[in-house]
This record gives C-alpha cells, sequence and structure tokens, in this order.
C-alpha cells in the first residue's frame, strides 16, 4: 500500500518532472478529488472550487449522470479519429452541433 504524502511532498516530488511554466500557482495543494462545487486535496481539507475548470463548470465535480456517461460510453469506444473512419456518437452529433453553430 503507497504511502499517504502531504500537498507538499506530492508538490516538491512533481516539481523534478513537471515543467514550472505548466500552471498557474494559485496555493500550493493537490487536488485529490470533487464532488459538485467542493474540492478535497490530498491531506483531506475541503474547498469551495471557484476556479471550476471547463469540464466542471456547469455540472460541479463528479455529477452522476456525466459519469454515468461517460463510462457507458467508455465500455463502448473511448476514441477513435476521425481522420481514419466515423464513429456513431460523432456522426450522429455533428449534424446538431453543425445547426448550433452554422458558420
Amino acid at each position: 500500500m503507497e504511502e499517504k504524502k502531504s500537498n507538499h511532498q506530492m508538490l516538491a516530488a512533481e516539481e523534478e518532472a513537471f515543467s514550472s511554466a505548466a500552471r498557474i500557482k494559485y496555493y500550493d495543494i493537490v487536488i485529490d478529488k470533487g464532488r459538485g462545487a467542493i474540492i478535497t486535496d490530498v491531506e483531506g481539507h475541503d474547498y469551495i472550487d471557484l476556479l471550476a475548470s471547463a469540464s466542471s463548470t456547469n455540472t460541479g465535480h463528479a455529477h452522476p449522470k456525466v459519469v454515468k456517461a461517460i463510462a457507458d460510453q467508455a465500455a463502448r469506444l473511448i476514441q477513435y479519429t476521425p481522420a481514419y473512419f466515423a464513429n456513431s456518437q460523432a456522426a450522429r452529433l455533428a449534424p446538431r452541433l453543425a445547426a448550433l453553430a452554422p458558420i
């Protein structure tokens, strides 16, 4: 079993391998999980997520319907580039997206 590390320990280890230009450093925390508008760091401290990334802005972190949709799709096909073959989800979605943004 892996030893639980503090925010400081994880950031120090990451610094050895991660470009310093890759992140704007707001706070020295390492986010471990999120639920709704709450994020929790590796030390178990909860925060209200006022930065919510694009993937969680509208629904919050780990919204049950989004998690289920991701799991259902991943069980069928995770990703396939349209440069080689069409895939059923993209083929169904493309006309709808084009109608919303016909540029």
